[in-house]
């Protein structure tokens, strides 16, 4: 028999007080407070070390709750190794599971395996794969948790969408011509004339290579080929379709001049 420590953050700095190593001493202090009861202190009994310290695998993983168990990297790896009799604890059912179907999966997964099931912040949570009364616990925490985060969701879509509409900056790169003012994204000065420059020279026909060497001798500023193309792309093509005109214009012409004759 073995014991298995799970423990996920989202991010490296988690900032709800339960990072890595806060989950880690949780399970570690539930699990021990089980010893406190003969059926757990003789299941437990070969893992105690002689300072009285349960000795268990710890598996800590970074990865977003929104991607099921069994497909986290971590977490996948430590379904292979589990076998029968072992025993697996969550410090908390969001650090395990994000939605009610993927705790049903996995938990159904481990009591077919035989490995019980502990998660510290759940009444009757000491074998949650055996207790009746957990699993409907679990169902409703598992629906209520996803539920929740399919409204922060909508929130965070709301927020963004009321931010773009007065103009905000909501993140991304920020184009070569612009800066950031106030939070907002406006248009730079200094570069929008290098950018006038450049699309009078595309509209003239000179290449993008001359371009760019051209903005580097005479403004000192280097910018990529694509960049170039990128920023000047509307009046390129708008100059393109005004010579194409005048080219059929002018074959036009001299199609009616020569029938003329």
């Amino acid at each position: 028999m073995s014991i298995y420590i799970y423990c996920r953050v989202s991010t490296v700095q988690q900032n709800d007080g339960l990072g890595l190593d806060a989950q880690e001493k949780k399970c570690r202090d539930f699990l021990t407070g089980l010893l406190s009861k003969d059926e757990w202190q003789r299941r437990f009994k070969s893992l105690v070390d002689a300072s009285g310290k349960l000795k268990a695998h710890v598996v800590k993983e970074q990865v977003s709750g929104s991607v099921p168990f069994q497909k986290r990297p971590q977490a996948a790896a430590l379904l292979a190794r589990l076998r029968k009799g072992d025993h697996l604890c969550f410090a908390k059912l969001d650090r395990a599971f994000r939605s009610a179907r993927d705790c049903h999966n996995t938990l159904a997964v481990l009591k077919e395996t035989g490995v019980s099931t502990s998660i510290c912040d759940l009444y009757g949570g000491e074998d949650v794969t055996g207790n009746g009364i957990a699993q409907l616990l679990i169902g409703i925490m598992a629906s209520v948790a996803e539920w929740e985060r399919e409204r922060i969701g909508e929130r965070t879509k709301d927020a963004k969408r009321a931010a773009q509409a007065k103009g905000m900056y909501l993140g991304g790169k920020i184009p070569w011509d612009k800066k950031i003012v106030d939070g907002r994204l406006v248009d730079d000065e200094a570069k929008q004339s290098l950018v006038e420059q450049l699309k009078k020279w595309r509209r003239d026909a000179v290449p993008l290579r001359d371009c760019q060497a051209r903005l580097m001798e005479q403004h000192g500023a280097s910018l990529s080929v694509d960049a170039i193309r990128r920023l000047t792309a509307d009046d390129t093509a708008e100059a393109a379709r005004k010579r194409g005109r005048r080219k059929r214009v002018g074959s036009a012409r001299s199609a009616a001049g020569a029938s003329a004759v």
